[in-house]
């Protein structure tokens, strides 16, 4: 997804000053994108009714995740499980 947030800190960084400063903007920046979703949704006054699929969805993707090749690459397999 475009709208993911993906980090690696090298072993040369300072990691919790790169969390303190750039993934923490980063995270604050997205959350104010879902922030402003949810007041635009909400403030329509419509709501969804139905069943929950989302467990089942969720084990979908555990399962059958397309990202698992490129995470393996990126960061091994022990990380990406």
């Amino acid at each position: 997804s475009k709208y993911a947030l993906w980090t690696r800190l090298q072993e040369l960084e300072d990691p919790v000053s790169v969390i303190q400063t750039e993934v923490w903007e980063a995270f604050v920046a997205h959350l104010d994108v879902y922030l402003d979703l949810l007041e635009q949704h909400s403030s329509n006054g419509e709501s969804v009714q139905g069943q929950n699929h989302q467990p089942s969805y969720l084990e979908y993707r555990r399962m059958n995740d397309p990202a698992k090749p490129m995470l393996n690459s990126l960061f091994g397999a022990e990380w990406t499980e």
